[in-house]
């Protein structure tokens, strides 16, 4: 047997050089990942100091994030202040800080206010991103986990539920609880 060819994910550089469209990103099968990928790339370009030049004239990114945000319901100031972070234009941090934030909800904080980014995905980046182990991205597996070892009976995943397991968790595996 003879392997397959393998390829990695491009990095946020590689895909701000190459500057696909949303039309582009859609192409390549993101579907309605698409819009929120080109946001992300936009927030990415004009908050990065290391970014390479915007090659498309689009809306700023940070603007349309925004915009997205609020035509959904909650603003991305409102989420950053429940969150303790600064949403302001600018205000993402370079990538390479978020593992030094010494803080895990610093990080989720910072990560939620991209669009397309809500609280398991964010704590997924930090936790295998950002060396914030104890975080515990729950999805429904992790829910049913908990239902079945820790006792959780609520019918919905709201945030008070979502933060109980967490707090299990945490209460049993500790500060490695995510890993």
């Amino acid at each position: 047997g003879q392997f397959p060819d393998l390829y990695t994910f491009p990095t946020w550089q590689q895909m701000l050089n190459h500057d696909p469209s949303e039309q582009d990103l859609r192409n390549m099968g993101l579907g309605y990942r698409a819009r929120y990928i080109r946001s992300i790339l936009d927030v990415l370009r004009e908050t990065q100091p290391d970014a390479p030049p915007n090659k498309q004239s689009s809306p700023s990114g940070l603007k349309r994030a925004a915009a997205t945000v609020l035509a959904v319901g909650e603003g991305a100031e409102e989420v950053s202040k429940k969150k303790g972070c600064d949403s302001s234009p600018g205000a993402f941090p370079p990538l390479s800080e978020l593992p030094h934030l010494g803080n895990s909800k610093q990080v989720v904080a910072h990560l939620v206010t991209l669009m397309g980014i809500g609280r398991k995905v964010a704590e997924c980046i930090a936790l295998f991103s950002c060396n914030c182990l104890e975080l515990v991205p729950v999805d429904t597996h992790v829910w049913k986990l908990a239902k079945r070892h820790y006792g959780i009976m609520d019918n919905s995943l709201t945030p008070k539920v979502y933060d109980s397991i967490f707090d299990r968790f945490y209460e049993t595996f500790g500060d490695k609880a995510g890993w």
